[in-house]
């Protein structure tokens, strides 16, 4: 994931984590895992995935485990999306984790940037793209803490994804033109 600007999970040995060094076949069209228990279409990345409504730490430390796993970017993205929307509900309550939330939106967005194939909703960008809720919180994230220029400049990447409208990028412009 280096193009996309990851250097690396903080605090993760990525040569400790089950089926690290694992690498895909393709079959039938698919890709295939070769475990010792067997052969999958799941990427190790997408197997070692949190659980829903598990603790925050559990949560960060798995999304950051996953991230350092083979898999696609579809992989890493549903990966990414659970964790934020998780971090994201818990942000009254628990508004110490939204700067670990931001990262991860961050990294989300720029695997998109860089492999939007798979977020496509046809064969090709033209048909459009699907709803890739990263963008909206980080937006709001940013919004938050009076981050506005680069709120504007996430809302203006978005859009050409699908994400948001000429509209809201709009109104972030008139925000920081009235200095609000």
């Amino acid at each position: 994931m280096a193009e996309v600007g990851f250097a690396g999970s903080p605090g993760i040995d990525r040569s400790k984590l089950k089926y690290h060094a694992l690498r895909p076949s393709t079959q039938y069209r698919s890709l295939w895992w070769e475990t010792p228990d067997g052969a999958t279409t799941q990427a190790p990345a997408a197997a070692h995935r949190a659980e829903r409504d598990v603790s925050p730490a559990t949560l960060i430390r798995r999304t950051w485990e996953s991230l350092e796993l083979p898999g696609t970017a579809a992989d890493w993205h549903f990966t990414l999306l659970d964790a934020t929307s998780q971090l994201w509900r818990l942000r009254t309550r628990q508004p110490e984790h939204l700067a670990i939330c931001e990262q991860f939106c961050r990294i989300d967005i720029n695997l998109v940037r860089v492999r939007p194939e798979p977020f496509w909703l046809g064969d090709s960008a033209a048909k459009g793209f699907v709803s890739i809720p990263t963008f909206d919180i980080l937006i709001k994230i940013l919004r938050a803490v009076d981050e506005l220029d680069e709120a504007l400049d996430y809302a203006r990447l978005g859009v050409p994804f699908g994400q948001g409208t000429e509209r809201e990028v709009e109104e972030l412009e008139v925000a920081l033109g009235a200095g609000v």
